[in-house]
């Protein structure tokens, strides 16, 4: 170890900064240098994979196992109160956003008040299911039962889309391995636009390109710019 840090000491450009200062040595490393830096890592990962919007947490409202155990503790707690208020804010408001210049609106997608009654009703109807064996499905068992989907409507429309919430990172995980696999060592210049471009064809295209679509593709690449070959 004492070789090891006496090589580090002649040849790194920190050691040599400090080089008419007292010299460091193997422990003085390790515990100002070596430990806090590991600490700060693990802290950026920790705050970067457990990091969740209030919007996606709050889907966990309609979670059976998180009711309480009886209809009397059900009455009489707010239980997911905080959570549909979150929800019915965020989907049941009117949104703005604005992009370099350009101003997009979305309407709401239900009315907030009405959604809020709702959830008083459901609530109940998630109770009666809880126990279920199997264990029910809520948006399969509203699918399958019309009089549930027209007596909560906006209950099913957020069940609809508590099923686009992620349940892993799998999929951004492949856009990568794509990515690797497009841009490779031998095949490294590619601009920003052309492997955002190749990594959407091989995500969303068709497998194979049909002799239409494969002649019309030619001859985009031939009007490009004059070329060295006859195409």
């Amino acid at each position: 170890m004492s070789t090891l840090f006496a090589e580090i000491d002649q040849r790194t450009v920190y050691s040599r900064r400090l080089r008419d200062k007292d010299s460091y040595t193997p422990t003085q490393v390790v515990e100002e240098l070596a430990i806090p830096m590991v600490n700060k890592l693990l802290e950026e990962l920790d705050s970067g994979f457990n990091f969740v919007s209030p919007e996606l947490k709050a889907f966990s409202v309609f979670t059976l196992t998180n009711l309480p155990e009886t209809i009397v503790e059900l009455r009489e707690s707010d239980y997911g109160k905080a959570k549909i208020e979150t929800l019915t804010s965020h989907y049941g408001l009117r949104k703005e956003d604005t992009y370099k210049g350009q101003t997009l609106q979305s309407p709401p997608l239900f009315d907030k008040a009405t959604a809020l009654a709702e959830f008083d009703g459901f609530k109940y109807v998630m109770f009666m299911h809880r126990n279920s064996n199997p264990p029910v499905d809520l948006l399969q068992k509203m699918l399958g039962d019309e009089h549930l989907r027209t007596t909560y409507p906006c209950m099913y429309q957020l069940l609809l889309l508590s099923r686009l919430v992620p349940s892993s990172t799998a999929s951004v995980e492949r856009v990568f391995s794509l990515m690797n696999n497009l841009c490779t060592t031998n095949r490294n210049c590619f601009s920003q636009e052309t492997l955002t471009a190749l990594i959407m064809l091989c995500r969303e295209g068709c497998e194979q390109l049909s002799d239409v679509q494969t002649s019309q593709t030619v001859e985009i690449f031939k009007k490009m710019k004059e070329r060295d070959i006859s195409l």
